[in-house]
C-alpha cells in the first residue's frame, strides 16, 4: 500500500480515501493492520501500565473499535459493546463520515457483524435510545466497575 491517493495537500490521511481501499480489499486491510497495529497495542500496554502504576485501583476504559477481531477480549477483565442495530450504525456512519451506504456497508462488513459481538459480550450499552438512556445505562456500567476494583468477584448483572 503506497501513500499515493491516501495523503491530503497538508500531508494528513484522508481517512475516507484509506477506508474505501482497506474496507473494500481485504489484502491491504490485513497489509495495513499488520503495520500499525503492533504499535498501537503497545502504545495501549505502556498507557496502561502508566494509569495503574500511579493508581492500582483505576478503572480504565479502552475504546477498541476491532476488539473482538484482533482477539485482545481475551486478555480484558470486563468487555463492553455500546451497541446500535445495523441500520442505525450505517445512517450513523454516513451522517458522521459523509460517506455513502455503499462506503458505510463496508466499513460495518469488513468486522464482526454487531450482533454477533452482542453474543460475545457481557456488559452491553444499548446506544438506540435517547441520550439520556445510554447516559444512565453508561454510569451504571461504571457504577459496577468501580465497584469490582474492591470485589473482584463482583459480575454484571443485567
Amino acid at each position: 500500500m503506497g501513500l499515493e491517493g491516501i495523503l491530503l495537500a497538508d500531508g494528513e490521511i484522508d481517512r475516507i480515501a484509506l477506508g474505501r481501499i482497506i474496507f473494500n480489499d481485504m489484502t491491504q486491510k490485513l497489509r495495513l493492520d499488520k503495520m500499525v497495529h503492533p504499535h498501537v497495542f503497545q502504545e495501549m500496554a505502556n498507557k496502561i501500565n502508566e494509569i495503574t502504576l500511579s493508581d492500582p485501583d483505576a478503572v480504565v476504559i479502552l475504546d477498541v473499535p476491532l476488539l473482538i477481531e484482533t482477539n485482545m477480549h481475551h486478555n480484558m477483565p470486563d468487555t463492553i459493546l455500546v451497541y446500535v442495530p445495523e441500520a442505525v450504525q450505517i445512517s450513523r456512519l454516513m451522517k458522521r463520515d459523509g460517506i455513502s451506504e455503499a462506503d458505510a456497508l463496508a466499513k460495518i462488513r469488513s468486522q464482526l457483524s454487531i450482533e454477533e459481538k452482542k453474543k460475545l459480550i457481557k456488559i452491553v450499552i444499548d446506544n438506540s435510545g435517547s441520550v439520556a438512556d445510554t447516559r444512565t445505562r453508561t454510569l451504571a456500567v461504571y457504577d459496577y466497575l468501580k465497584q469490582k476494583r474492591y470485589h473482584r468477584d463482583l459480575k454484571w448483572n443485567d
